[in-house]
């Protein structure tokens, strides 16, 4: 999930979800805080006041559970992604002792 995609989920929020999530991690904006230069108006036009916690972005506090969901998710791949190589090589290490099997046979 990219950082376009995270901003693009918080900026079709209402400005009241937007509120309530600010208030409840401290934070205003997304890369930028709302008193920053880079002021982002989708996210920081809203009804309720910032200036208790403007100076904080909402960057840490929006990758940290998506994070905490995508880690293990990626340690679950690359164990299936090595299990499925250790099959292939397994069942390629058969197919080979079946020919020379085949052949002597012969």
């Amino acid at each position: 999930m990219s950082t376009a995609v995270v901003y693009k989920y918080m900026a079709s929020q209402p400005g009241e979800d937007l509120c309530t999530f600010y208030q409840e991690h401290q934070c205003s904006g997304f890369e930028y805080s709302c008193n920053s230069g880079y002021r982002e108006s989708a996210l920081c036009d809203v009804p309720c006041n910032l200036q208790a916690f403007a100076d904080t972005t909402c960057y840490g506090a929006m990758w940290a559970p998506m994070m905490f969901t995508v880690a293990p998710l990626l340690v679950l791949s690359v164990f299936f992604l090595c299990a499925c190589l250790f099959s292939l090589i397994l069942t390629v290490k058969m197919v080979m002792i079946g020919r020379r099997v085949a052949q002597r046979s012969i």
